[in-house]
């Protein structure tokens, strides 16, 4: 699949959905800014805003790439402000953290997300699509939330012991919202199992995985959870 990408350095004025016709759109390196005064910060969510509001096709699928983000407030400006314009969402333990705790998380504290049990993962991310859906639901932009507005139905979290990749089912999802993005179940597993191969691939030194040594297990196991969610 192809894919686009927009990021705090890109000054391309032309509408994407006239230059390119993208299979899916990543946004990522929005943390970059955090080093720009306040007004710079602005402009940069603003910008990315914009670019992905462009793709107004509900059949290209929009994922944002959250990384380490230290100011809360900046967090939060990037959480309101993008949430609700993507379907899906990539990201670390930590980052799972801090985004539950800045979205009103308290069951879990920061620090068991050091080194989180599948439990408290799970916990913090339906807590986070169920309070991204109230964001999507109720974003600023009213009216083009109306035309152009998603819900993040879709996180993949990974951790180098496991991933967790939870979805919302087709059908509860598009009961909550009209714009909600369909997500293939079978490729869900499959990107879960390479996504954590890959991980612990990376850090052990090699950048490929053609295939799954026998020295090498790999786990998927599936619960009820906002209809399905799937750990490697």
């Amino acid at each position: 699949s192809s894919s686009s990408s927009s990021s705090p350095s890109s000054s391309s004025n032309t509408p994407p959905t006239e230059s390119v016709s993208p299979h899916i759109v990543v946004l990522s390196g929005l943390h970059l800014a955090e080093a720009l005064p306040l007004e710079e910060r602005a402009a940069v969510l603003e910008h990315a805003r914009t670019a992905i509001s462009a793709f107004r096709c509900h059949a290209i699928p929009l994922h944002f790439e959250l990384a380490s983000i230290a100011d809360l407030s900046y967090l939060s400006s990037v959480v309101r402000t993008i949430v609700p314009l993507v379907d899906s969402i990539g990201l670390n333990e930590q980052e799972l953290g801090t985004l539950y705790d800045v979205l009103g998380g308290s069951k879990h504290s920061l620090a068991e997300f050091h080194e989180p049990a599948v439990r408290t993962a799970i916990d913090a991310i339906t807590f986070v699509m169920e309070r991204a859906k109230e964001l999507s639901l109720s974003n600023k932009y009213g009216a083009e939330v109306s035309e152009g507005g998603r819900l993040l139905n879709r996180v993949h979290m990974h951790y180098l012991s496991y991933h967790v990749l939870c979805t919302r089912g087709s059908a509860s999802a598009s009961l909550v919202h009209p714009n909600a993005y369909r997500w293939d179940l079978k490729r869900g597993r499959a990107a879960t199992a390479i996504g954590s191969l890959m991980c612990s691939s990376s850090a052990c030194g090699s950048r490929q995985v053609r295939s799954v040594p026998s020295s090498n297990e790999v786990e998927l196991h599936m619960q009820a959870f906002l209809d399905e969610p799937l750990l490697a």
